[in-house]
C-alpha cells in the first residue's frame, strides 16, 4: 500500500489532468473573450446602420439644394419644404450683406437645406449651407 501511494504523489509522473478549478477558470475567461469580440461586432453593426442615414439624408439634402439652385425663379422660392422616403426637409433663401452688394450690380443669398429623419427613439437633423451669387435683375 505504501508503494501505491508513493507512485501517485510522486512529482517526477507529472500531473495527469487538468483539476476542475483550472477547467472552470479557462471556460470563464474563454467566455469573457467570446463575449468582448460579440460586442464589438454589435457595436460595429450600429455604426454601420447610423452612417447610412446619414449618407441617405446628405444625398437627399443635396437633391433639394440643387433643385433650390437651379430653379428659374430663384430668390422668389424663399422657403419650401417636403419629404422624401423617411427624410422631411425645409429649404430656406435669404438674401446675405444687401448693404454690401447695393453698389454691385449682384446680390448675394443665403441657402439653407436642413433634412431630419427618426432613428429609432431619436430624431436626427443634417445642414447644409451654401451661398448663389445672382445678377440683379433690372
Amino acid at each position: 500500500m505504501e508503494s501505491i501511494n508513493r507512485k501517485i504523489s510522486n512529482p517526477a509522473l507529472g500531473s495527469r489532468g487538468f483539476t476542475l478549478l483550472e477547467i472552470i477558470v479557462s471556460l470563464a475567461l474563454v467566455s469573457i473573450a467570446v463575449v468582448i469580440v460579440m460586442q464589438l461586432f454589435s457595436l460595429n453593426l450600429r455604426a454601420i446602420a447610423a452612417s447610412d442615414g446619414y449618407v441617405n439624408a446628405s444625398a437627399n439634402a443635396e437633391a433639394v439644394m440643387r433643385a433650390v439652385l437651379t430653379d428659374e425663379d430663384f430668390p422668389d422660392g424663399a422657403s419650401t419644404s417636403g419629404v422624401i422616403d423617411i427624410y422631411r426637409y425645409e429649404s430656406f433663401v435669404a438674401k446675405v450683406n444687401e448693404e454690401r452688394n447695393s453698389a454691385t450690380n449682384t446680390e448675394l443669398y443665403l441657402v439653407k437645406v436642413v433634412v431630419y429623419w427618426r432613428d429609432g427613439v431619436r430624431d436626427k437633423s443634417l445642414t447644409l449651407n451654401t451661398l448663389k451669387l445672382v445678377e440683379k435683375k433690372i
